[in-house]
């Protein structure tokens, strides 16, 4: 999200003028610019000068602390390519300061040595401030930095980077791996949230079967694919006697939760599903599941549940696509959401970069509130879509890709979405190609 700032929100520091001109949200940081201007009636033979501030924000649940902190430092290595000025610093800089350098190091020798840069550091400007908590915290940055070493790519060399079979392996590993403390699944595996009619016999955990009757009511098409507890969206108030709908909150380039990842609404879950698009005040659905199910009303044929009416406002299309013009009304306030149809994406497109012209549309009237994309099972489709967006948004405006931050924010939150190394190859491939097609 992107907002335009007052004019009239302007402090005065001495001969000073600080107004702010824009505030930018991503997922692990703020970024707001500034203009710095003499007061009126002095002379500055410089005129006014920008000043870019970038605040790290607290990681969620601390899942993805050292990942955060990683493309803050690179985010603001740009930026200080871009001024080309010393930087300033304040909270945390020593950690800033030596996870900075050692990640240059590591990258100019392949090497590093942690206590040996902490001890300079020491003999140089002090590390008094340094605590064990904030050694511990370097260290796990600089594995997360080892590990994921050469996927921040610069657009201007992605289309002739050759990746090793070996080189894909090891993302696929390294963004699918996740410790069964950090995620839980409470009301996922609820019984009452089991599922009917899809499957009697499914895995859970990976490695703990549970038999399901078939009276139970089905919330999840599958349990490959189920909401963890953290990320989950909780349905305030409840729909039939639950709070649960397998529905997830994702980070997208410009929030935290700038996408609602959604499994295809079942006969037994279209309120709920309906009623999250109300509660979380989204204004854009993007369907991508082949499922015949039909779960926005026909013509003429309102859906009713529970004093929430939907009908069918009109129909047309956005950038080539089908698409439902559909409003909602409950207790005399009405409001209407674009349904997006466009089933079997990305499977069809050829060259694969065309898979962007949906993901350029959808970018280009992002809403106030989340994109709900859904797929069959709320799964890889989806979360390729999610990728892409966030992507495509870090190439144009960074002018770099980061493939491994986004597949590893993603599978966090949603555990299981990535299926094979092939995820990954797929999104450089699209990427790369469209990377070739700006550069001609």
């Amino acid at each position: 999200m992107n907002l335009v700032c007052n004019h009239s929100e302007a402090r005065s520091f001495g001969s000073l003028d600080v107004i702010p001109v824009s505030k930018k949200f991503h997922p692990p940081f703020t970024l707001k610019k500034f203009e710095v201007r003499l007061k009126r009636g002095r002379r500055n033979t410089k005129g006014e000068n920008e000043v870019v501030v970038l605040q790290l924000k607290s990681a969620v649940h601390g899942y993805r602390k050292e990942l955060d902190f990683l493309r803050f430092i690179r985010v603001v290595s740009i930026w200080k390519k871009t001024f080309g000025t010393p930087l300033v610093l304040s909270g945390r800089s020593l950690v800033y300061v030596a996870a900075d350098s050692l990640i240059l190091q590591a990258e100019s020798t392949n090497q590093i040595n942690i206590p040996a840069y902490i001890r300079y550091l020491g003999s140089t400007v002090g590390i008094e401030d340094l605590t064990l908590k904030d050694y511990i915290f370097l260290h796990d940055v600089m594995v997360k930095a080892i590990q994921c070493k050469g996927s921040n790519i610069s657009v201007s060399v992605l289309p002739g980077t050759t990746f090793s079979q070996i080189f894909i392996d090891k993302q696929f590993s390294l963004c699918t791996d996740i410790s069964s403390e950090q995620i839980q699944y409470s009301q996922a595996l609820e019984p009452f949230n089991q599922c009917r009619n899809y499957i009697v016999l499914v895995k859970i955990c990976f490695k703990r079967y549970l038999t399901l009757l078939e009276t139970n009511v089905c919330r999840n098409n599958s349990l490959d694919y189920i909401a963890p507890d953290w990320s989950r969206v909780v349905l305030n108030p409840v729909v039939d006697g639950t709070d649960y709908i397998n529905a997830t909150w994702l980070p997208g380039y410009t929030g935290e939760k700038e996408f609602i990842l959604s499994q295809h609404p079942s006969p037994t879950t279209v309120s709920q599903f309906w009623e999250m698009i109300l509660q979380t005040g989204s204004k854009l659905i993007v369907c991508l599941s082949v499922i015949p199910q039909q779960f926005w009303p026909v013509p003429q044929t309102p859906l009713v549940f529970q004093g929430l009416s939907i009908w069918l406002e009109s129909e047309g299309s956005m950038g080539g696509y089908r698409s439902h013009q559909v409003s909602m009304e409950r207790a005399g306030k009405t409001t209407t959401v674009e349904l997006v149809l466009c089933p079997n994406w990305p499977h069809q497109s050829v060259p694969v970069s065309n898979c962007v012209h949906l993901v350029d549309c959808v970018n280009k009237k992002i809403p106030t509130g989340p994109v709900v994309v859904v797929d069959s099972y709320g799964a890889t489709e989806a979360g390729i879509f999610s990728v892409l967006s966030s992507l495509v948004r870090q190439m144009d405006t960074e002018a770099t890709v980061d493939v491994f931050y986004w597949f590893k924010a993603i599978n966090l939150s949603r555990p299981g979405i990535w299926i094979s190394p092939d995820n990954i190859v797929f999104v450089y491939r699209v990427l790369s190609e469209l990377c070739s097609i700006h550069r001609n």
